[in-house]
């Protein structure tokens, strides 16, 4: 009895940061990009905050015969949402490269021109690491890179239900997606960082699902977490938190097997690239491993490690409190290494000027909002 009610205490208590984690992630678009049009910012917040508990209570109340006519609806206005934003917006206009960055990239590849060197529309350079470039490539054949948002969103839709565990968790879930300015943010800018993370979530409620660990699926891990890897470095953390309690039961040849197959994985994805111009890709000044590891210092690795080694053999089994370290972990890494740049540069830029990309904080929204869908309806209906 005292364990089921120490369970039920955690539980309500990681929901409430859950929501919180969403509520500040949201109210930081809500706030930068209506500030721009004059219209009060804390009007906008506080409908926002207030909405949200509202609409996770309608949910809540509602008969369970509507969640699946409810579900198929938000499906078809959020993909036609996209489809529609992503026709009116000229990506030309977009003051966001992240789009331009694959693309450009691909442009390059397929001219026989070394990609690395590829300038986005804004005159930056890309930072995807080539699996995440190679995975754009039909997208890119097809005449859009954006067409990834679209598939990658379509592919979460059809598995939420058998992810989350039933058609009301589903529709949660997608409730709190397409109400999300963040997400919405996201696909007006064509960026690909929500989707990188979309991806990265519905592979390790896969792998939850099916029981695959480091200790009984070693090889089919290994090889995904080193094609994850070189996507971008931030998947460091969800795939460290799902398989360390597995590399941790596993023997030591286990382990030593798990980290060369994925270490492998990851090198051969850039061998062509070192063939092709060693020196462009491991002395340019803009290569993607200096664009992804700038944003930050040494202190912040160190900070990461101490929360991801506890955190990991903490959740247990269980994926909705897997989903809240997660969401958890990657929130305080952004905000640690956004305060200790303001700290260094003595507060001369504020938040919301364009030193500090708060779409950074976007990576936990997956996590976040299955934390939300699951914590709640397990403290509630106990």
């Amino acid at each position: 009895m005292q364990t089921r009610q120490h369970t039920l205490l955690s539980s309500s208590w990681e929901w409430r940061c859950s929501l919180l984690i969403y509520l500040l992630i949201n109210s930081l678009f809500v706030a930068k990009y209506l500030e721009r049009t004059g219209f009060p910012v804390w009007i906008a917040v506080s409908a926002f905050v207030l909405a949200i508990p509202a609409l996770l209570y309608g949910i809540s109340v509602l008969p369970r015969k509507v969640f699946t006519v409810a579900t198929i609806t938000l499906a078809v206005l959020t993909v036609a949402g996209i489809l529609i934003m992503h026709r009116a917006i000229d990506p030309l206009s977009v003051q966001v490269d992240r789009w331009s960055a694959i693309d450009h990239f691909l442009q390059r590849l397929l001219k026989g021109e070394y990609p690395y060197l590829a300038q986005t529309h804004l005159g930056g350079y890309g930072s995807p690491f080539p699996f995440w470039n190679a995975f754009h490539l039909p997208f890119h054949l097809l005449g859009d890179v954006a067409i990834g948002m679209t598939v990658m969103v379509i592919a979460l839709i059809v598995s939420l239900k058998p992810i989350t565990g039933s058609a009301k968790q589903a529709c949660t879930y997608l409730l709190l997606l397409t109400a999300s300015p963040a997400f919405w943010y996201e696909v007006a800018v064509r960026s690909d960082l929500i989707y990188n993370f979309i991806l990265c979530y519905l592979i390790l409620a896969w792998w939850n699902r099916k029981g695959m660990s480091v200790t009984s699926s070693l090889r089919t891990t290994a090889i995904v977490s080193g094609l994850m890897l070189s996507t971008r470095l931030a998947i460091v953390v969800p795939f460290f938190l799902f398989l360390f309690p597995g590399f941790v039961e596993a023997g030591p040849t286990k382990r030593f097997q798990f980290a060369g197959i994925a270490a492998l994985t990851f090198v051969l994805t850039f061998l062509p690239f070192v063939v092709w111009d060693f020196d462009q890709l491991v002395f340019f000044e803009y290569n993607p491993f200096v664009l992804q590891t700038r944003q930050g210092s040494p202190l912040e690795p160190l900070l990461l490690l101490a929360m991801l080694l506890p955190l990991s053999l903490g959740w247990k089994g269980d994926f909705r409190r897997f989903s809240f370290f997660t969401a958890l972990t990657l929130v305080v890494f952004v905000a640690v290494t956004f305060i200790h740049r303001m700290i260094t540069d003595q507060f001369h830029s504020g938040l919301f000027s364009s030193r500090y990309d708060i779409t950074y904080f976007s990576m936990s929204l997956p996590f976040v909002i299955h934390a939300l869908t699951q914590t709640r309806n397990r403290s509630v209906s106990a």
